[in-house]
């Protein structure tokens, strides 16, 4: 029997993405508002951009550090706006490569 457990990340990914340069909790109402914020730190950020793991891999702890907080934070205020669960995923994951 296999359990799967939901990766989430609300309003969108790409709030997963914006934690790799900043901490924010601020309710997002739109996928393209939290786009917007990540277009600060990658000007050319598209959703196909096929080496965004390369931009984003140098900050990998920096993004690990302000999802668990953030998360924390939403759990606090009884909301998942806004919340990643990727930070689940990849914790997951560098556990596995250890």
């Amino acid at each position: 029997m296999y359990s799967f457990n939901t990766i989430t990340s609300v309003p969108c990914f790409e709030y997963w993405f914006l934690l790799h340069f900043e901490y924010t909790t601020k309710s997002f109402h739109s996928a393209s508002a939290v786009i917007s914020d990540l277009k600060k730190h990658i000007p050319a950020y598209s959703k196909n951009n096929m080496r965004i793991f390369d931009t984003l891999n140098a900050r990998l702890q920096i993004a690990i550090q302000n999802a668990e907080k953030a998360n924390e934070s939403a759990q606090k205020a009884g909301t998942d706006n806004p919340s990643t669960k990727v930070v689940d995923l990849v914790n997951y994951l560098l556990n596995l490569k250890k």
